[in-house]
């Protein structure tokens, strides 16, 4: 039997996919995992900080590595 825990893991993971096919925002993707029959044996609350934490996590991570990349000299 999988934990509360493991299927708010699995549906943030489902999340994260979408974000990165539809770039969505998180309530967006919230609003539509909730509607899943797996949601209901789900962590709500932990679901949403996964989710929502890790995209906010990417974002900033990409904001911060955009100008390195091209800040550096070539050899």
């Amino acid at each position: 039997m999988k934990s509360a825990r493991r299927r708010s893991r699995e549906l943030a993971l489902q999340g994260l996919y979408a974000w990165q096919l539809s770039g969505d925002d998180a309530a967006g993707l919230q609003a539509q995992l909730a509607e899943s029959k797996e949601f209901g044996k789900a962590d709500s609350k932990y679901f949403a900080r996964l989710l929502q934490g890790t995209i906010e996590h990417a974002r900033s991570s990409r904001r911060s590595s955009a100008g390195s990349c091209c800040s550096r000299r070539s050899s």
